[in-house]
């Protein structure tokens, strides 16, 4: 670096600087039309009575969260809450500040200071605004919206907090935010409080009283009417949205152009970025920004999911790994960024397993709309055939709707394939022909998704994808065997073979896979694993470990596997006992035994 005269370029600077010029255009007031509201009366009732309710009170003052992704409403419901008239009969002081700030403890003492003083602060120190904020509320029962809260520092808050608990007891503070890392850190309250999308109902009613002109005719609201129901079916229930495309059609005086702008539906991606859309983008974006760099190419990686796919977790890290955005050796890296995402609210409707860990999300169609914006052209969701692709096209997802027709990789997809690292296919029947000419195409290839995609042999070509780290070969294949060749992608990291569901061996020389992390197979019919598996030291994830006749149960502590693991006894080994003993399984608290009807079963335990 010192002879190139290099320097170090912090991206984290950069990222600072964009969200702070962002949040100056975002400052808030306390004042709504509550006639122009819609769908949140429900969510305003319950949170009052969180701020009347004794067994929210604090030693001094309670932090009630208003949590949600940009575009739900959740400072429209601090302004209609604040707005009630029974807070003036409960609380002494109800005031509002804005503070969109992060790492500036100054800029939010200030806002607090003149929200409650009505004075500017530019000439204080901050002992000076501690003093004025002390002041004000000493002894009062308060109400103080903070909106739009971002930084998650534990220190930063419990500073403020040391001056907000000198009101009295019963005082409160209520706090806006888009990530659940904020609320965890600022709440006081057993949960915060998760806003929700609008009903369709309350969808289409907001629509309506934004769309319509009024003293329309009735014979034109009614084919209008069917047109603009499908239209806001788009708009996912974020009212951000609703309104954008409500107010936006207000414009269009003809049923032509309420048509043409339904068929557009289909490209909304693009729309929302030439500002067709209003503000939803950058409302956003806003969040993505403040992302440090390593969650924004995590994030961007999730435009190659279709909308409204159960993205599973397990499979999303391992693909993230794939594409070197943390080091293979740590998983609990992905893990981290994952749980990151999901607490930011860029992931939804999480499901759990059994032991409260999350398995699969989903993405709110704009999120989804937001990932394939700032993916940009190097990532592309492909949907329908025929398909032209970019020439910088990195990252190419491909599911086509039609699964009964056999598919044929096109010429535009081969041109591009010197620069792509990922190639996922869902939803398709492959011919062999193609299946031949992707493997000899892309030997750029990090991940390789056959998910869904029906074949029944695995061409030796496989061997010559050198780079690939991921792959996946579906979940409805009906191979019967892998072919040697597959040895010698000797960079893999990831296997999937547990849609295999007649694969009878694994190949001779498996063990050459020395990089191999996770390895996902059937085991209703693999008789038998390869001899020397106990060498694969790398391997951290096993679907199930198969003592057979080339490998007793003495083979696991050479393996570095985490997590439960399952044991299944195929056939009988003549030192099944000995190797056990070996094994020394005795202090795994995770261990299962599948198919425990062989008679020395027992014995071993």
């Amino acid at each position: 670096m010192e002879g190139l005269n290099l320097r170090v370029y912090d991206h984290r600077e950069e990222s600072h600087l964009s969200f702070t010029n962002l949040v100056k255009k975002r400052e808030t007031a306390s004042f709504v039309k509550v006639d122009d509201v819609i769908g949140r009366e429900n969510d305003k009732n319950i949170i009052i009575g969180m701020l009347f309710d004794p067994k929210y009170n604090g030693e001094r003052v309670s932090v009630i969260p208003i949590v949600g992704f940009g575009g739900l409403g959740k400072t429209t419901l601090a302004q209609l809450i604040f707005n009630d008239a029974s807070l003036v009969e409960h609380f002494d002081l109800v005031k509002w500040a804005c503070v969109p700030e992060i790492d500036n403890q100054k800029v939010v003492l200030g806002k607090v200071y003149k929200s409650l003083t009505n004075n500017d602060s530019h000439d204080l120190s901050i002992d000076q605004m501690k003093s004025g904020i002390r002041g004000c509320i000493s002894n009062k029962k308060y109400l103080l919206v903070l909106d739009d809260i971002w930084d998650e520092s534990r220190d930063r808050w419990l500073d403020i907090m040391s001056l907000l608990e000198c009101g009295q007891i019963g005082s409160k503070v209520l706090v806006t935010t888009r990530s659940n890392i904020v609320a965890k850190v600022v709440g006081t309250v057993p949960s915060a409080y998760n806003l929700g999308l609008l009903t369709d109902t309350e969808s289409w009613n907001l629509f309506e009283r934004l769309a319509f002109k009024p003293g329309t005719e009735e014979s034109n609201r009614t084919t209008w009417t069917q047109i603009g129901k499908e239209i806001v079916n788009s708009c996912g229930n974020v009212p951000l949205a609703v309104r954008a495309v409500g107010s936006l059609l207000y414009t269009k005086d003809s049923e032509q152009e309420w048509r043409l702008f339904r068929e557009t539906q289909r490209s909304k991606a693009k729309l929302i970025t030439e500002g067709d859309y209003g503000n939803i983008m950058p409302v956003l974006k806003l969040s993505y920004d403040y992302l440090p760099p390593p969650l924004k190419q995590c994030f961007a990686y999730c435009s190659l999911f279709p909308k409204d796919y159960e993205i599973s977790k397990a499979e999303l890290v391992h693909l993230w790994m794939a594409q070197g955005y943390f080091d293979p050796s740590n998983k609990d890296i992905g893990d981290y960024y994952f749980t990151e995402l999901l607490g930011r609210n860029f992931f939804q409707d999480p499901e759990e397993d059994e032991l409260g860990n999350v398995k699969t999300i989903k993405m709110h169609d704009l999120m989804h709309d937001l990932a394939q914006h700032v993916a940009g052209d190097e990532s592309m969701l492909l949907s329908e055939s025929p398909f032209m692709l970019s020439d910088g096209v990195v990252h190419v997802s491909i599911n086509l709707r039609d699964v009964d027709n056999r598919w044929e990789a096109p010429p535009s997809l081969l041109a591009s394939a010197k620069r792509t690292r990922s190639l996922l296919i869902k939803s398709s029947t492959i011919k062999v022909s193609s299946l031949e000419s992707l493997i000899s195409g892309f030997k750029s290839l990090r991940a390789l998704s056959l998910r869904y995609v029906g074949f029944k042999t695995v061409p030796n070509s496989i061997g010559r994808l050198t780079h690939l780290r991921y792959l996946d070969l579906g979940r409805d294949c009906s191979i019967e065997c892998l072919p040697d060749a597959i040895t010698r992608l000797e960079n893999l990291q990831t296997l999937y073979l547990d849609g295999c569901r007649r694969l009878k061996r694994l190949p001779r020389d498996f063990t050459r896979l020395a990089k191999l992390r996770h390895l996902l197979m059937c085991r209703e019919i693999l008789t038998d694993l390869p001899s020397r598996f106990g060498k694969m030291t790398s391997l951290q994830e096993l679907s199930g470990f198969i003592v057979g006749e080339s490998t007793g149960i003495d083979s696991l502590p050479a393996l570095n596997l985490k997590g439960i693991l399952d044991i299944k006894f195929r056939k009988w080994r003549s030192d099944a006992v000995s190797e056990a003993q070996k094994a020394s399984l005795k202090e795994n608290q995770q261990l299962t035994f599948l198919y425990l009807d062989l008679s020395f079963s027992d014995e071993i335990i």
